[in-house]
């Protein structure tokens, strides 16, 4: 087993083959998820240390750690042992970090055994509840929008009003027009699957990055943001809707979003259940607490 450092997007490609390939129940996250997270944020490179694992030319885990001791990891179960010397290294990585945390679906049974016997322990997430839910995408209901408004997919100069409206729904965001034109050149991104809602006046009110995958044929939502002056209108409803038709189209068989699924935060997960999705799994917080203050 050969371990080496990321060095750019053809590693980004290799981990999120590794997710795919493993698909659903090793990674709580999608292909498109990790392009997500690695380019929403423009010179984030310093916080972040990202190492794989291959069996020849076969990737079989990888490891993202960030400097506050936050651990992602993906590990093919098909190497029982290889969890333990992710997580060595994952915990190396940052000498300075005291406590260390890892996220993991529920289902992933090798990954909560390894990190029992590395020392970590189930956290107390304060009630917070992050669910899978997923849609078999039949009894699609039809977009509707708001009178004024139109539905349509994004096109190569949207990313300034896209950003806007990020800004908006997530506030304080480092989510920038340069950061969105970096996740939109990122695979598997296409501009088909990522719709918006357009105001008369040319702004935005809406949108969804839709993520496909062809070969798992799983659809996923990441991120859905609404401007905050325009939420609980049937915005985000209907950029859902339409981006659930175009996995469809495209020959998706399910499509998937990751959310909170608490009662003190639960609008997101009201959106996703009123349009069809169900719950199928939930994560899990593991904690290193041997070395914490």
């Amino acid at each position: 087993m050969r371990r080496y450092d990321y060095t750019g997007p053809d590693d980004l490609r290799a981990m999120q083959f590794l997710v795919r390939r493993l698909w659903p129940h090793s990674y709580q996250g999608h292909a498109g998820n990790l392009a997500w997270s690695r380019f929403q944020h423009t010179g984030r490179e310093g916080e972040w240390r990202t190492s794989l694992w291959a069996d020849g030319d076969t990737v079989a885990a990888w490891a993202w750690t960030y400097d506050d001791g936050t651990i992602e990891i993906c590990t093919d179960p098909a190497y029982p042992e290889l969890a333990a010397e992710v997580l060595a290294w994952s915990q190396a990585a940052w000498p300075g970090v005291q406590r260390h945390s890892v996220e993991i679906l529920q289902s992933a049974g090798h990954l909560s055994a390894a990190l029992l016997t590395a020392g970590f322990t189930p956290a107390d997430t304060s009630g917070i509840v992050m669910a899978r839910l997923h849609h078999n995408l039949e009894n699609l209901a039809d977009p509707v929008v708001p009178g004024g408004f139109t539905l349509r997919h994004a096109q190569p100069g949207d990313e300034g009003r896209w950003a806007a409206v990020h800004q908006s729904a997530f506030a304080p965001s480092r989510v920038t027009e340069e950061s969105i034109g970096n996740v939109w050149s990122a695979w598997p991104f296409e501009h088909r699957f990522a719709w918006l809602a357009e105001a008369p006046d040319g702004s935005f009110g809406a949108y969804v990055i839709g993520w496909y995958d062809e070969v798992s044929r799983v659809g996923e939502f990441e991120p859905v943001g609404v401007r905050e002056d325009l939420q609980r209108q049937g915005l985000g409803r209907a950029v859902c809707l339409a981006a659930l038709h175009a996995f469809r189209a495209a020959g998706a068989e399910h499509a998937v979003v990751y959310c909170r699924a608490d009662d003190g935060y639960p609008a997101p997960a009201a959106l996703y259940t009123a349009i069809g999705f169900e719950e199928y799994d939930r994560t899990e917080t593991y904690e290193n607490r041997r070395l914490a203050d």
